[in-house]
């Protein structure tokens, strides 16, 4: 269905991290809405890199704020 939506949780990962570090939560929400707890939803887990602060670089080498924003 087209017009379902869904909540979304961005899980933004601190400093010297990566996405990787989310599997535990995205295991805890899994069971969550599989035991009717909570709503289906969305989860973002991206790489923002290891010390952007999820803001594009000066020099444009690491657009961590465009990339996720666009994706």
């Amino acid at each position: 269905d087209a017009s379902k939506r869904y909540p979304v949780i961005y899980n933004l990962h601190g400093a010297g991290g990566n996405e990787l570090h989310g599997f535990e939560e995205a295991r805890l929400l899994d069971k969550g809405i599989r035991e009717a707890r909570w709503p289906e939803m969305i989860l973002v887990m991206p790489n923002g890199g290891k010390a952007t602060f999820y803001k594009d670089s000066h020099d444009g080498k690491w657009p961590a704020e465009t990339m996720l924003i666009r994706e």
